[in-house]
């Protein structure tokens, strides 16, 4: 059964006068570590506590930490158009694991 549910986004585009590179490395510094998050969940004789604490020592500052980064400039630089571009997706998997219990359709994202 397919369920549409339409939903309104608001796109919020923030100017710097700082460059690309003191952006990202402070949106980086208050994100945490990039981790595999598979590789923790597959932790030997590991507990859910334990993957907890390992998550929590991953998160940034801001209670979150990046679960991806792709950086789509280096394509469009070899079409002929230099660009630097980074695109996150960020979140905190602890926050994450809640959402999917009241919602499962949370987590599917195509």
């Amino acid at each position: 059964m397919k369920q549409t549910t339409q939903i309104t986004i608001e796109h919020i585009v923030v100017a710097s006068d700082r460059s690309y590179e003191q952006v990202i490395e402070a949106l980086e510094a208050q994100l945490g570590l990039r981790a595999d998050w598979e590789e923790i969940a597959r932790t030997p004789n590991g507990t859910f506590e334990q993957a907890v604490q390992l998550v929590e020592q991953q998160l940034g500052t801001s209670g979150f930490t990046i679960l991806s980064k792709i950086e789509p400039g280096a394509l469009l630089t070899l079409s002929g158009k230099p660009t630097r571009a980074a695109q996150y997706a960020i979140g905190n998997p602890l926050l994450a694991i809640q959402m999917i219990e009241h919602a499962p359709e949370a987590c599917m994202s195509i």
